[in-house]
């Protein structure tokens, strides 16, 4: 399989006391072209000397995803107010 991208987020960048939430995206192409990439992701928590990561198959965080997890949490804290 060929690399095609990668993609790296961190959801703590203010955070600066050892401690992240981190999203790892590689694109690879496995023979289908482009449009149709095998992705491969790693959400990985660092807490000072400890971390836990999470490989993700089968499932991937998609901008479709976080677009609706963020839709539903905006409803509740609407709700909250």
């Amino acid at each position: 399989m060929r690399k095609l991208a990668d993609h790296f987020f961190n959801f703590s960048p203010s955070e600066t006391c050892g401690e992240s939430l981190t999203l790892s995206t590689i694109f690879y192409d496995n023979g289908d072209g482009p449009k149709h990439p095998v992705i491969n992701q790693e959400l990985r928590l660092q807490s000072y000397g400890n971390s836990a990561s999470f490989s993700l198959c089968g499932i991937t965080l998609t901008p479709a995803i976080l677009r609706k997890l963020a839709n539903e949490l905006e409803k509740v804290q609407k709700k909250l107010k």
